[in-house]
């Protein structure tokens, strides 16, 4: 689950005093700099954007279950490399036990009544390239009162990299299916604030998709769904402790973001396939 890698922004351009509307919604450059902002730092200082999200098991004619939670986040940075941006990123997110809030390392299975090994959320690279040449590339914000808001839907269909012939258990079919959507709020002032390259931004995320391949559900009908909300942070410091220790001692690498762009992007369903085929990449625990 990459659950940041559609978003991201481009240049500030500083055309008025603190407090003044610099930013002129209509110009496509200050559509993009008012989303760098949102989403992290002109500067490019790396930004952390947590998360904590419930995930709720949907069979049909069934109610929703709550299975368990996951609480993660991405760490990335804006560089500008000639007309276009770039942001570079990675993200972990651990699952949690919906009671207890402790980490599971295994999860048992109230559809099947067995107990699965978990997979943590390891996405490493989440990059982005942004070109204002672009046709395609625009952001628009809504006037909330002190607040902007921006939101995106993103609705997926691509070929399902566990092909149900190789990945009998863990494939939901031939293709992955799913939509997220995110819904940012900025403080508006700070946005618009000339002598400001960064401004606070809570943000609450919707996404639904198949079953994650660990559950080892197969095609069994029904679907995963997500909810959940997270702040953007300028510190390591400022994020969760659980997560916090988990970087520490297990997962160094995600205590920054990556400095150069990589492709393609990880998921994880593609961190699964690696795992399972034996060709996981190496040292990804490391820096």
């Amino acid at each position: 689950m990459n659950h940041l890698t559609r978003l991201a922004g481009a240049l500030l351009l500083c055309l008025a005093a603190p407090g003044a509307l610099a930013l002129d919604f209509t110009r496509k450059e200050d559509q993009l700099a008012g989303y760098i902002k949102l989403r992290g730092d002109l500067s490019g200082q790396e930004t952390f954007a947590d998360f904590h999200i419930d995930v709720y098991g949907v069979l049909p004619g069934e109610r929703p279950q709550l299975l368990f939670k996951l609480d993660g986040f991405n760490v990335g940075k804006f560089v500008k490399e000639g007309e276009r941006w770039l942001f570079l990123s990675r993200e972990l997110a651990l699952y949690r036990d919906a009671k207890t809030g402790g980490v599971l390392e295994r999860w048992p299975n109230p559809y099947t009544g067995q107990e699965n090994a978990v997979v943590q959320v390891q996405n490493d690279p989440v990059n982005q390239t942004y070109d204002l040449s672009s046709p395609r590339l625009a952001f628009k914000f809504d006037d909330y009162g002190s607040d902007l808001l921006f939101k995106v839907d993103v609705p997926l269909r691509y070929p399902n990299p566990l092909p149900p012939q190789q990945f009998p258990e863990e494939s939901g079919g031939a293709f992955y299916s799913g939509m997220e959507s995110f819904t940012f709020f900025a403080d508006k002032a700070q946005v618009h604030d000339a002598s400001k390259t960064s401004a606070a931004t809570r943000y609450v995320w919707f996404r639904y998709g198949p079953w994650l391949p660990w559950m080892k559900m197969g095609e069994r009908p029904g679907f995963l769904l997500y909810t959940g909300h997270g702040r953007k942070h300028a510190d390591f410091a400022a994020l969760d402790a659980v997560l916090r220790e988990a970087v520490d001692k297990q997962y160094p690498l995600y205590r920054h973001a990556p400095q150069t762009l990589v492709s393609p992007n990880e998921t994880s369903w593609t961190f699964y396939r690696k795992l399972k085929t034996g060709a996981s990449p190496e040292g990804k625990g490391k820096p």
